[in-house]
């Protein structure tokens, strides 16, 4: 059960994934992990360059995710895609944004378990909403372990906002 759980899940974030735009929010209703039971999802997508030499110039994809959870919060997550790991560790892990040009803002993060390294969640979710629901671009500042300070850009036709019905993924 819990596999084809895990296989349902990742499935769905594939599809959602593969369904979302670069220039806006796209909302799904998406199986969790572990329980399976549906929850809403917002999934914000950023193509960059990464600031590597010339010979060593690539693309990468990075998402800004809110997920709806159960009791009412809000989790808010940083991943990227092709292998790439962010560094975050117990007692360095600091994600600054930067919401449409005003100055950053540093929020803690925690490494999840389930992503090997490949996503950061933010713990401050209530004040990155907040400042979502008002931003068209968002400017992300990390570490990655391979290739050190990273920036990413989101924009989005319009500010955060859940729409009162999500198109369900199926696993």
């Amino acid at each position: 059960m819990v596999i084809r759980t895990l296989a349902a899940t990742v499935l769905a974030i594939s599809v959602g994934v593969a369904n979302a735009d670069q220039d806006r929010w796209s909302y799904f209703d998406v199986p969790h992990m572990r329980s399976g039971a549906y929850r809403p999802e917002a999934s914000l997508m950023s193509r960059n360059a990464l600031p590597l030499p010339a010979p060593n110039k690539e693309n990468n994809v990075g998402y800004l995710t809110v997920r709806k959870n159960s009791d009412g919060t809000d989790e808010v997550s940083l991943s990227v895609e092709m292998g790439r790991r962010l560094v975050c560790a117990p007692d360095d892990c600091v994600v600054t944004i930067s919401f449409d040009g005003k100055p950053a803002v540093p929020f803690q993060g925690t490494a999840d378990k389930d992503w090997s390294g490949a996503r950061i969640v933010l713990q401050d979710a209530k004040a990155f909403v907040a400042s979502a629901r008002h931003a068209r671009r968002m400017t992300v500042n990390f570490r990655e372990a391979a290739n050190g300070p990273a920036t990413y850009h989101f924009d989005a036709a319009a500010p955060l906002n859940f729409p009162p019905q999500v198109r369900r993924l199926n696993g």
